[in-house]
């Protein structure tokens, strides 16, 4: 919870000024299919119970500062990358039982979408996160919106 929600809120205030006076206007947050209450209980994805929850809380944190900021015109989205590998599963490294639990949550991705093969490079996450944003507008209506790699609530 504060990474991932008090963390952001502040760097989000820590930086509106500027938000406020740029060109861009428009601010990103990672958040994570973890976070979709639907997709959990559907796929019973039971691991991570406080991560999913900050990341929840992000996605109405995102919600809020849209809210708020719309009016002048800045675009809060927060988006999902994905499963990327970036280390933190090194087999050799896992316990038996967190072996089996990523195995099992790996099947129950595969259940969700039956052409996952693993986890996106990160180079690969980036280039999906990076076209999703270049694509949102507020007057697209994507304010607040919590959303995919691919401009979906297609999480994986």
């Amino acid at each position: 919870m504060d990474t991932n929600v008090l963390g952001n809120i502040h760097l989000i205030n820590v930086f509106m000024p500027q938000i406020l006076k740029g060109h861009g206007k428009k601010v990103t947050i990672i958040s994570s299919g973890m976070g979709d209450a639907d997709f959990v209980n559907e796929y019973e994805l039971e691991m991570a119970p406080l991560y999913a929850t900050s990341k929840a809380a992000v996605n109405m944190i995102t919600a809020k500062f849209h809210a708020l900021y719309k009016k002048d015109g800045i675009l809060f989205l927060s988006i999902c990358p994905g499963m990327v590998d970036v280390g933190h599963y090194p087999a050799e490294e896992m316990s038996v039982a967190k072996l089996q639990a990523l195995q099992g949550m790996l099947a129950k991705f595969k259940t969700y979408q039956p052409d996952f093969a693993g986890p996106d490079t990160p180079e690969a996450s980036v280039q999906s996160v990076l076209s999703v944003i270049e694509n949102s507008s507020v007057e697209k209506g994507d304010g607040g919106a919590y959303l995919s790699h691919f401009g979906t609530k297609k999480w994986i």
